[in-house]
C-alpha cells in the first residue's frame, strides 16, 4: 500500500505541525483500508478522524483512481487538519463537546490551520472556496447554531447526511467564520 510513502509524509507532517504546536507525545496514527470506499469517492480516496489528542486515523481507498498519486498528498492535507485537532485536544479543548458553531469553528480554524501552514486547502474546502455555500446556508445554520453538536447535526452539516444541505456546507461555513475571527 505504498507504505513507504505514506509513513515518509507522516513523518514530515507531524514533524512540521510539532514546529508550531504541541502535540501529545503519545500521538498515534493508524493507517487503515477504508471500511467504506464510497464514501470517500469525492476526496480523493482519504479519510480522517481525531477522536482524541493522542489517535488521528487515516483511511485509504487503495482501489480509488486517484491513489496513490493524489491521494498521499490529499492524506497530507487531510492530516494537518486532523494533527489541529489533536493539538486542540491536548490543550483540554473539547472540539465537538459544544454548540453547533463552536464545532463548525474548530473545523474552519483546522483548515486556516492547513492552508496558513502550507499554502493549500484541504480537500473538501477545495470542493467549496469558490461556491455560494457558506452564504447560502449561514441563515439556516444561524438558526441552529447553539444546539448542541450530536452525531446527527455533525453529518447534516459536514457530511451532507439526511438533509437537503450538501456535502461540505459546515466545513464552508467554518472556513468563512475563521476568517472573520483571526
Amino acid at each position: 500500500m505504498h507504505a513507504k510513502d505514506i509513513d515518509e509524509m507522516i513523518q514530515n507532517t507531524v514533524a512540521l505541525v510539532s514546529d508550531v504546536l504541541k502535540l501529545d507525545p503519545t500521538l498515534e496514527i493508524n493507517i487503515v483500508e477504508a471500511s467504506n470506499p464510497q464514501s470517500l469517492a469525492d476526496l480523493h480516496g482519504v479519510g480522517a478522524y481525531c477522536p482524541s489528542s493522542d489517535f488521528v486515523q487515516i483511511a485509504f481507498d487503495i482501489h480509488h483512481s486517484s491513489f496513490p498519486k493524489r491521494s498521499i498528498p490529499a492524506a497530507r492535507l487531510a492530516l494537518l487538519h486532523e494533527l489541529h485537532h489533536a493539538a486542540k485536544r491536548y490543550e483540554g479543548i473539547e472540539i465537538d463537546k459544544g454548540t453547533l458553531y463552536e464545532t463548525t469553528l474548530y473545523e474552519g480554524l483546522a483548515d486556516r490551520f492547513v492552508f496558513e501552514l502550507v499554502g493549500e486547502h484541504t480537500t473538501w474546502i477545495e470542493k467549496t472556496i469558490h461556491t455560494d455555500l457558506a452564504e447560502k446556508y449561514m441563515e439556516e445554520f444561524m438558526l441552529e447554531k447553539d444546539l448542541p453538536t450530536s452525531p446527527e447535526l455533525y453529518e447534516k452539516w459536514f457530511l451532507g447526511k439526511g438533509e437537503r444541505i450538501p456535502n461540505w456546507t459546515g466545513y464552508a461555513i467554518g472556513y468563512r467564520i475563521a476568517e472573520n475571527v483571526e
